[in-house]
């Protein structure tokens, strides 16, 4: 660590490593955050046809009562 500290090129390269990294793991995140809500979204969606009660649906998917409504 203290050499890449003294040499600015490698310090630089070092940086844009972190950033790589950073920026992937924050991509996956949202990746995973956006396939969780589709999930959610078609089993309330299959709940809903079903003929359950939108307080039940809403309490088990995290979905609001009012998206509930707006599919």
């Amino acid at each position: 660590l203290e050499d890449i500290s003294k040499d600015e090129q490698e310090r630089y390269i070092a940086e844009l490593r972190e950033k790589y990294i950073l920026d992937q793991n924050s991509l996956l995140s949202s990746g995973y955050r956006k396939g969780l809500k589709e999930g959610s979204e078609q089993i309330a969606k299959k709940l809903k046809e079903k003929g359950i009660d939108l307080k039940i649906i809403s309490e088990t998917t995290g979905l609001s009562e009012e998206e509930l409504k707006k599919m």
